[in-house]
């Protein structure tokens, strides 16, 4: 995949989407941070583009970093044997807010499953994709709030177990 081709593609087809573009590290790997209302159409892009071809997402994941949440999609490619990294943030409510942001699943299907567990532990509502709402939770059954953002406060005990020993000393 070349770097100016993909750049020049979606600048044309979705003028203002790439952010910031930079290195991942010190790897030659690209990285593309997104404007979010432009996620949904650049993963399309990216994965229908015969000369881009990134039809595989191979991980999604996020990250609270101060008062955003950062989802960060490393996508990759069959025919191509390329990677991409795509990041989009979203501002959170540090009370306690649903976070809305746009699904990729229409896109890349695999994605369900990532996003089920970032819409548990964050707090996410991912919007315009095929993800299915579930009656009941698929990790956290009888857990409250959303553990992984920074302002939880967790319980002192969660359906009858304790999660703190009481420390004593010898001393």
């Amino acid at each position: 995949m070349d770097k100016k081709t993909l750049l020049s593609k979606l600048n044309e087809v979705v003028p203002g989407a790439v952010l910031r573009k930079q290195r991942m590290g010190r790897s030659e790997m690209v990285c593309l941070w997104i404007e979010t209302k432009s996620i949904q159409r650049v993963a399309e892009i990216i994965k229908q583009d015969n000369e881009i071809s990134l039809d595989w997402l191979e991980n999604l994941s996020a990250m609270q970093i101060g008062e955003a949440l950062v989802f960060t999609y490393v996508v990759s490619s069959w025919k191509f044997g390329s990677t991409l990294i795509l990041r989009g943030s979203a501002d959170i409510n540090v009370s306690g807010g649903i976070v809305s942001f746009p699904s990729v699943t229409k896109t890349w299907p695999m994605a369900i499953a990532f996003e089920s567990e970032i819409e548990e532990l964050f707090g996410v509502s991912f919007q315009d994709g095929t993800l299915h709402k579930k009656e009941k939770s698929l990790l956290l059954h009888g857990w409250v709030g959303f553990p992984l953002r920074k302002d939880y406060v967790f319980p002192k005990q969660v359906l009858g177990i304790s999660h703190c020993q009481q420390v004593t000393s010898n001393v």
